[in-house]
């Protein structure tokens, strides 16, 4: 007796397209979070990762609008915040030294030594670039007299403290790009369950 064929499994729906996981990032949009979070730049990212040039900034516009692109990324800038200690804290406390710095806030000694003051922070020093000093002669002959000269230079450091900021999600770039705010809601919503298991 001859058996009707067995009908014919239905394709896995893993292989179907339209069942594959949805969060599942393609290889050029893992390149585009890997690159992005060197530089926080949408634009070179998607160039480095091998989109055209032509298209670059729009395309990197919409990767940080991809609810799965903005998740990866804020998965990889906290992962980076935890290892290197970076954290929003640590970048506002070195913004106010060195927004809050003063000049008074250091005395000059005869000998050109420099300290600080009574009425300054602590922290003062970590605003000096340098203390440069140079000897003087005021005078001739037997009336001549030395003098130190002191030159003090304040560190200029808007520009990394402000890229160490992105870096945490503290300063956003809403010129290049308009994805920011799906980036941000990312990174705030990564940090809720650590937030919540602390409480």
């Amino acid at each position: 007796m001859n058996r009707a064929p067995a009908p014919r499994r239905a394709r896995d729906n893993a292989r179907s397209p339209r069942h594959r996981r949805r969060d599942a990032l393609t290889a050029r949009e893992r390149r585009f979070v890997a690159e992005y979070v060197v530089d926080l730049n949408a634009t070179q990212a998607a160039i480095r990762s091998g989109y055209s040039r032509r298209t670059a900034g729009s395309i990197g516009s919409e990767n940080l609008q991809k609810p799965d692109i903005a998740s990866a990324i804020a998965t990889v800038l906290e992962a980076r915040a935890v290892r290197t200690g970076i954290t929003q804290d640590r970048v506002l406390d070195e913004l106010a030294i060195l927004a809050f710095s003063d000049v008074t806030h250091y005395r000059v000694s005869d000998a050109g030594d420099v300290t600080l003051a009574a009425n300054a922070p602590r922290e003062a020093m970590r605003a000096l670039q340098s203390i440069k000093r140079r000897i003087v002669t005021r005078g001739r002959g037997t009336r001549a007299e030395r003098e130190v000269v002191v030159e003090i230079r304040l560190w200029d450091k808007p520009g990394p403290l402000k890229l160490a900021g992105q870096h945490v999600g503290l300063f956003t770039e809403k010129v290049e790009h308009s994805g920011t705010l799906v980036l941000e809601d990312a990174v705030m919503a990564s940090r809720q369950p650590s937030e919540a298991d602390g409480a």
